[in-house]
């Protein structure tokens, strides 16, 4: 027995690490796709561009701060902002091809990942008709069909697709449609074009977002089913261009540099409450208060001795200044076409509102 065990030895051995080589084989081939990306070159250019952008919002409101170079030089920060933005929206806008080659989804055919994605469009219309006098049903039951279409593809792929690879196809498919779909229209809002004044059907959202929608859809579905023929990178970095060139046409460059001087606390969000001294105050008051039409002379609110709140839109907070774009001082608004100051770092402080 002891003879036939050692014979039976070296086969076993051999065996197993033969099995090992074969499990190998795609750790190593991505080991080897992830070495073949040129990190540096492109950390060099986000860098970059992280640092352009910065400049480009100081040039967008036009005030150049004395310590420009400091700003540009926060462009390595900007740089992991504008990655994560960038990577966050082109996982999103093409969240099918994510889904799929996240569940390693194989084989599947262009009709049913249109139906897929398309089924989530409708259901999205739906819901904004939601409040329409039936209008809705038209969409929800087209969606319905689309999802019962998309099923009966799939599972007469049968026997050559196993009833867990039809599960992980159909939640690739519906979850990458979910993405795609909600993610863009998350997108826009976040952008502020759904909340400006439509001029009906000559308003250029109109034609915009849902062309977009539907080359979003076919741009997917195409990758999907290319998937197997094509360099996963290649198709990605074809993906992340489409991004950009996206995000920068729809939202513009203003938009991007405004985005990432939030990111690294250069600009505030929204309207922010500020602590000033007197001396402060009254230097803001002269400066911001119009005369009213009918006086001659200007109306200056008055500022205290201990406290002074003034809301103001911080466009830069920079190299020991701030600049201003004024709402109001100690609750009395100021005219929209006041000029904006600088203020000193120097006894101001921003007033948080409480957060549990």
């Amino acid at each position: 027995m002891g003879n036939v065990q050692s014979e039976n030895k070296p086969g076993a051995t051999v065996e197993s690490t033969t099995e090992r080589a074969k499990n190998d084989v795609p750790m190593k081939e991505l080991k080897s796709k992830i070495d073949s990306i040129p990190w540096k070159a492109g950390s060099t250019v986000a860098v970059v561009l992280g640092g352009a952008a910065l400049y480009g919002y100081s040039l967008s409101i036009d005030y150049l701060p004395p310590d420009l170079l400091a700003l540009v030089g926060l462009g390595s920060i900007a740089a992991v902002l504008f990655v994560a933005i960038w990577l966050g929206l082109t996982v999103v806008m093409f969240g099918t091809v994510a889904a799929v080659t996240a569940y390693e989804v194989e084989r599947l055919h262009w009709t049913t990942v249109m139906l897929g994605q398309g089924s989530v469009l409708c259901f999205l219309f739906a819901w904004a008709l939601r409040r329409s006098d039936g209008i809705w049903l038209v969409p929800a039951v087209l969606g319905a069909a689309a999802v019962i279409w998309t099923m009966y593809l799939l599972i007469s792929e049968r026997p050559r697709r196993k009833p867990g690879e039809v599960f992980l196809a159909a939640s690739a498919v519906f979850l990458g449609g979910v993405l795609v779909v909600y993610g863009l229209v998350l997108f826009f809002a976040g952008t502020g074009i759904f909340t400006q004044p439509t001029n009906g059907w000559s308003d250029w959202r109109v034609w915009v977002v849902p062309t977009l929608l539907a080359l979003l859809i076919a741009g997917n579905a195409f990758f999907v089913t290319a998937k197997s023929r094509l360099n996963p990178i290649a198709i990605w970095l074809v993906c992340a261009v489409a991004t950009g060139l996206a995000f920068v046409i729809l939202s513009g460059p203003t938009y991007i540099g405004g985005l990432l001087a939030t990111g690294v606390g250069v600009k505030l969000p929204g309207v922010s409450t500020i602590s000033v001294s007197k001396e402060t105050c009254t230097r803001i008051a002269q400066l911001t208060q119009m005369p009213p039409p009918h006086l001659d002379t200007r109306t200056i609110p008055a500022c205290s001795e201990t406290v002074n709140l003034v809301r103001a839109d911080v466009q830069m907070r920079w190299g020991g200044r701030w600049l201003l774009l004024m709402k109001s001082i100690n609750g009395e608004d100021i005219s929209l076409d006041a000029p904006r100051v600088v203020i000193p770092d120097e006894g101001t402080h921003l007033v948080l509102p409480a957060k549990r």
